[in-house]
C-alpha cells in the first residue's frame, strides 16, 4: 500500500474481512484465531498506524458471521470496547445468521456501542440493500451497502451502479451509499470498463475500496486507482452524488452533479457493444456554457457552449469537470397547483418530498394531469420532471399542447415518499399558454408527480 503509492493517493484504510475471529473467552471477550493470529489483532493495527494507515476489522450483526465465526449479536458493547482497545478504526458489519429481527433494530445497537467505546470507528453497514437501508441507515452508519456482492464483470458492475439511480440523494457527508468494492485489476473487465467502474463510483461519492491485489498491481490499474483528478471528484467537499440525468436504453447514460465552488461533473457512458460518438448536452445539467477539463487526461478542453461530443469505445466514457458555469433560467410548475386539470381517478396527496408538500397520483388507467399556463420563450426547452416512484420503473406519457404523446420510463426512487428527477425535451409555443398532459396509454399506473421545472 505504501510502496506502490496507494496510501499517498488517499487509500488509508487497511481492512480485514471475515475469518479472523476464533472464539470467546469465559468473559465473553472475542478472541482472534490463535493459529492465524497468535499475537492477536492489536499488533496489526499498530503496524498499520505506523505506516500512516488506519485499520479496519469485520464482524456481524448475527450470532455467527457469514463464515460461521463468532458474531457480535448480544456482545455489541463488549466487542466495540475490545475493538477500540486494539486500535481499530473501521468496522464492516455484515447481516448473516441473525435472530430474525430487522436490521433497523440490530444495527443501532452496535452504532451506540461504537460511539461509547472511546474511539472514533467508521461504521460500514452491510445488509446488501435488502431492507432499503438508504432510507434509514444515514442515522445509523457511515456507509451502507446498497447491493448484493459485486462480481468482476461488466454486467455485475453496471447493474450495481444502476441500483443507485433512485437513492443517490441519501448519500451526504457523514454517510454514503456503498455499491460494493472496486474490481479494477482482477482481469474480468476491459480497460474502458474499469475506467467506467472507477469513474461512476467516484462521481457517486461511493467509498473507494480496492478489491484487488495491491502487492503487484499493473501500471494500468495504478493509472486508474491513483488518478488524482478523479479521486478529487470523489472527495469533493460538497459531498453531493452525481445523478442520472439522461438514459437512452441500450445506448448511453449521462450522469452529472454539482461540486464545491459552483463547478459540476459530467460523465457520459457508452452502454452499447460498439464505439459511438456521444454528446453531452449541457442543458441536461441546466447549464448553457462552461469551461471543461477531461478528468482522465487532465487536459483543458476550453470553453464549451451548448454541447460537447467525443468518440467513446464500447463500455467506455468521457468524464468532465465543468467550471466557470453559466446556468439557464428556470420556472417551477407544481403538479397540484390551482389552475391545473385533473381527470379520471387522478388525485392529490400530501407528501413532504415535493416542493409544495403535495403530489398528484393515480395517473394512468384513465387518470390524467394537465399542467396549464406554462411560459416559454423558446421552441425547445429542457424540462425536469420531479416524481415519486416505488421499487420498479413505471411508464409515463406526456403530450404538449394536444400533440402526439411521448413515452418514457421513470426509474425507481425507492418509495412513493422519495423524489427523483428525470429530464426530457419539450417543444413549446412562445408565450404563456402552453400545457402538458401526463397520462399512460393503458391500464398501467405512472409514478406520482410533484411537478416540472422548465428551463428557458
Amino acid at each position: 500500500m505504501v510502496k506502490n503509492g496507494f496510501v499517498n493517493a488517499g487509500y488509508i484504510y487497511l481492512n480485514m474481512d471475515d475469518c479472523w475471529a476464533g472464539s470467546r473467552d469465559s468473559n465473553g471477550k472475542i478472541v482472534p484465531d490463535q493459529n492465524t493470529f497468535p499475537n492477536g489483532i492489536a499488533p496489526l493495527a499498530a503496524y498499520a498506524h505506523s505506516k500512516g494507515m488506519k485499520f479496519g476489522l469485520y464482524s456481524d450483526a448475527g450470532n455467527k458471521t457469514c463464515a460461521r465465526r463468532p458474531g457480535s449479536l448480544g456482545y455489541e458493547t463488549n466487542d466495540a470496547n475490545t475493538y477500540a482497545s486494539w486500535g481499530v478504526d473501521y468496522l464492516k458489519y455484515d447481516n448473516c445468521n441473525t435472530d430474525g429481527t430487522p436490521p433497523e433494530t440490530r444495527y443501532p445497537v452496535m452504532r451506540d456501542a461504537l460511539a461509547n467505546s472511546g474511539r472514533q470507528i467508521f461504521f460500514s453497514m452491510c445488509e446488501w440493500g435488502v431492507d432499503n437501508p438508504a432510507t434509514w441507515a444515514p442515522a445509523v452508519g457511515n456507509s451502507w451497502r446498497t447491493t448484493g456482492d459485486i462480481s468482476d464483470n461488466w454486467g455485475s458492475m453496471i447493474g450495481n451502479a444502476d441500483k443507485q439511480v433512485g437513492i443517490v440523494q441519501f448519500g451526504a457527508p457523514g454517510g454514503w451509499n456503498d455499491p460494493d468494492m472496486l474490481e479494477i485489476g482482477n482481469g474480468g473487465m476491459s480497460l474502458d470498463e474499469e475506467m467506467t467502474h472507477f469513474g461512476l463510483w467516484s462521481i457517486m461519492k461511493a467509498p473507494l475500496i480496492i478489491g484487488s491485489d495491491v502487492t503487484n498491481p499493473s501500471q494500468q490499474s495504478i493509472s486508474i486507482y491513483q488518478n488524482a483528478n478523479v479521486i478529487a471528484i470523489n472527495q469533493d467537499d460538497l459531498g453531493v452524488s452525481a445523478s442520472l440525468v439522461r438514459r437512452v436504453d441500450g445506448s448511453y447514460d449521462v450522469w452529472g452533479g454539482p461540486l464545491a465552488g459552483g463547478a459540476y461533473v459530467a460523465m457520459v457512458i457508452n452502454r452499447s457493444s460498439s464505439k459511438q460518438t456521444l454528446t453531452l448536452n449541457l442543458d441536461d445539467l441546466m447549464i448553457s456554457s462552461a469551461k471543461a477539463q477531461d478528468l482522465w487526461s487532465g487536459k483543458a478542453l476550453g470553453h464549451i457552449k451548448g454541447s460537447y461530443s467525443a468518440s467513446v469505445p464500447s463500455h467506455g466514457n468521457f468524464l468532465l469537470k465543468l467550471t466557470h458555469v453559466k446556468m439557464v433560467r428556470s420556472k417551477t410548475y407544481d403538479a397540484a397547483a390551482n389552475g391545473n386539470t385533473l381527470s379520471g381517478n387522478a388525485d392529490i396527496r400530501s407528501v413532504s418530498a415535493c416542493n409544495n408538500g403535495q403530489a398528484v397520483g393515480n395517473l394512468g388507467n384513465g387518470g390524467n394531469l394537465t399542467i396549464n399556463n406554462i411560459s416559454s420563450s423558446a421552441s425547445s426547452n429542457r424540462v425536469t420532471i420531479t416524481f415519486l416512484n416505488g421499487d420498479v420503473s413505471r411508464p409515463l406519457m406526456y403530450s404538449v399542447n394536444g400533440g402526439s404523446g411521448t413515452s418514457v420510463y421513470l426509474p425507481s426512487t425507492g418509495s412513493f415518499n422519495s423524489a427523483g428527477t428525470f429530464n426530457v425535451t419539450m417543444n413549446f409555443n412562445s408565450g404563456s399558454s402552453n400545457r402538458v398532459q401526463f397520462y399512460t396509454n393503458n391500464s398501467a399506473y405512472a409514478p406520482d408527480l410533484c411537478g416540472i421545472v422548465v428551463w428557458d
